[in-house]
C-alpha cells in the first residue's frame, strides 16, 4: 500500500492445467472493497516472487531460473501497479542456488541431531524456500530485497535496498529460509537458518536461527545474533511425502513455509519467528521480540560480509554441483506451492 491509500497485491497466474502464466497484479483504491486487473509484470513465468511498496512507487522482483548457470532477479517498477514496464532492472546474475539440503533426515531418528540411513522411502531433504523476500516499509532505505545466490556451491544470501547499497553474506555451511524486514529508523533485520554443525560436509542437525543487523547509520554497521533454541525440523516441520512441488526431484522433504519473513513495525522493534519441537512429532511456533542492539555491543555471530552492487554479476563465484542441476532441471511443474502441485496431479488422477 502507498500513501495514497492504493493496494496493490502480487499473483502467481496458472492456466488450467495448473501451468505458471506469469506474475501478476491486482489494484485497489477503495481499501479493498473492489479490485482491478489483473496486470502482467513483465514476460518471466513469476513463480514465487514477491512485491513492495516504497515512495517511488510499487516494485515487483522476478527471478529468471530458467539457466542455473546464470539465474537472474530482476525488479520491475510501476507507480500505480497497473502499468509495468516489459523489461526490468537486473538486480544480480548469480548461480543457481539450492532448493533443498544435500542430506536426508527420517522423521524416526533414533538420534536426532543426525541423520539416518536413508535408504528407503521413509526420509527427505530440507526445504530451503530459495526465494526473494522484500519488504519496503521505510523512507531511508526504499525497498529491501534479500534472496539467496550460489557463493562456491553453498547458500549465502544477497540483500539489496534501494537506497544505501547492497552485501552479500557468506557463512561455512548453507544460509536459508530467509526473511527481511526494516523500520522507519532506515535500518534493517535478516532472519535465516543455518546448520549448527559446521565441521562436516553433510550439513548435520540441527539447525539454528540467527540474525543480522544493519545500523541506519553512514557507513553502517553489521551486528549478528544466534538464537540458543535448536531446530530440528525431523521432529516439528512439516513432512511433505510426495515428489515435485517443493521437493523438486525428490521425494519428500520437510518444510517450515514459503519462508520465514519476520515481523515488521514501524518502531525499531523486530520480532523472529520459528518454528521447533518440545515433543517428539508436535510443532511448535515460537517468536522472539529483538530490540535494536546498542552500536557499542559486540557481534554474537555475524557471517562473512561484503559489499555487492545492484548489476553485480556473481557467477564467476557460483559452484554447480551435480546436485545444483538435478535441483533445477524440472522447469515443467509449477512451483507455487506444494498444494498447487498436488491440486494438478489431482485434476490429472495421478497418485
Amino acid at each position: 500500500m502507498n500513501s495514497a491509500g492504493r493496494l496493490v497485491i502480487g499473483i502467481s497466474k496458472l492456466d488450467g492445467a495448473f501451468n505458471n502464466i506469469g506474475y501478476w497484479t491486482v489494484v485497489s483504491t477503495n481499501g479493498g472493497d473492489s479490485w482491478q486487473g489483473p496486470y502482467r509484470v513483465g514476460s518471466l513465468p513469476g513463480e514465487i516472487s514477491r512485491i513492495a511498496s516504497s515512495q517511488t512507487g510499487f516494485h515487483a522482483f522476478i527471478m529468471d531460473r530458467s539457466n542455473p548457470a546464470d539465474f537472474k532477479l530482476y525488479r520491475y517498477g510501476s507507480s500505480d501497479g497497473v502499468s509495468w514496464p516489459a523489461n526490468g532492472q537486473l538486480v544480480n546474475h548469480y548461480g543457481a542456488s539450492r532448493k533443498i539440503s544435500p542430506g536426508k533426515y527420517s522423521p524416526s531418528c533414533s538420534n536426532p541431531d543426525r541423520p539416518c540411513n536413508c535408504s528407503g522411502t521413509n526420509c527427505g531433504v530440507i526445504g530451503y524456500a530459495a526465494e526473494p523476500d522484500t519488504v519496503g516499509a521505510s523512507s531511508a532505505t526504499g525497498w529491501v530485497v534479500a534472496f539467496p545466490v550460489n557463493i562456491n556451491g553453498l547458500n549465502a544470501i544477497n540483500v539489496h535496498t534501494e537506497f544505501g547499497g547492497g552485501v552479500t553474506i557468506t557463512h561455512v555451511t548453507d544460509l536459508f529460509l530467509h526473511g527481511i524486514t526494516t523500520s522507519a529508523a532506515g535500518d534493517w533485520w535478516l532472519s535465516y537458518h543455518t546448520f549448527a554443525d559446521t565441521a562436516s560436509p553433510n550439513r548435520y542437525l540441527p539447525l539454528k536461527v540467527g540474525v543480522v543487523y544493519r545500523t541506519a547509520g553512514s557507513p553502517p554497521t553489521y551486528l549478528g545474533k544466534v538464537l540458543t533454541d535448536t531446530v530440528r525440523p525431523n521432529r516439528g516441520w512439516f513432512w511433505w511425502n510426495a515428489p515435485g512441488g517443493h521437493c523438486a526431484n525428490v521425494l519428500a522433504c520437510f518444510i517450515a513455509g514459503d519462508y520465514m519473513r519476520p515481523a515488521s513495525t514501524l518502531s525499531t522493534l523486530s520480532s523472529i519467528p520459528w518454528i521447533r519441537n518440545s515433543t517428539s512429532l508436535k510443532t511448535d511456533m515460537m517468536q522472539a521480540f529483538l530490540q535494536d542492539p546498542e552500536d557499542a555491543e559486540q557481534a554474537d555471530f555475524l557471517p562473512s560480509i561484503e559489499p555487492c552492487e545492484v548489476g553485480a554479476d556473481l557467477r564467476y563465484r557460483g559452484v554447480l554441483t551435480s546436485d545444483h542441476w538435478e535441483q533445477h532441471k524440472f522447469t515443467g511443474e509449477p512451483v507455487v506451492s506444494s498444494l498447487v502441485y498436488a491440486s494438478k496431479k489431482i485434476a490429472e488422477g495421478t497418485p
